[in-house]
């Protein structure tokens, strides 16, 4: 399993306010940004761009759970919902549940303090780009 960070939205300060009163959040869940890798078998370095062509993203198992640091032992605290491909991103709603702590990631969230979480996700196919040297 692979993760990337899921980015909060930017909002404006009231419509903040009333995300986290719904406890609903735009999020971008991916985009084709590079991110370093190592390779595991030849420990060598390298940049995975994940492709947001819709032949190429499985949104079979949405809407996605919201785990906290990765772990499956705990009850999730939300999931992300309304997944779609924009362009080079795949966008969706962040909706926190009523727990105690998804409600404090709620308010951490409108008050700017956490403003990515992470999300796990497997490759089931790769390719190589050589002259991008990827």
């Amino acid at each position: 399993m692979l993760n990337r960070t899921i980015t909060i939205e930017a909002l404006g300060e009231r419509e903040r306010k009333e995300a986290a009163a719904a406890r609903r959040f735009p999020v971008s869940v991916s985009s084709e940004a590079p991110v370093q890798r190592r390779d595991r078998q030849s420990g060598q370095m390298f940049d995975e761009v994940l492709s947001h062509r819709a032949s190429a993203v499985d949104l079979s198992r949405a809407p996605l759970p919201v785990l906290e640091g990765h772990d499956r032992s705990k009850v999730n605290v939300g999931i992300v919902e309304s997944l779609k491909l924009d362009g080079t991103r795949l966008r969706g709603t962040l909706v926190l549940g009523s727990s105690q702590r998804a409600q404090e990631l709620a308010a951490d969230i409108a008050d700017g303090i956490v403003t990515g979480l992470s999300v796990g996700y497997s490759v089931t196919k790769q390719e190589r780009d050589e002259k991008a040297k990827r």
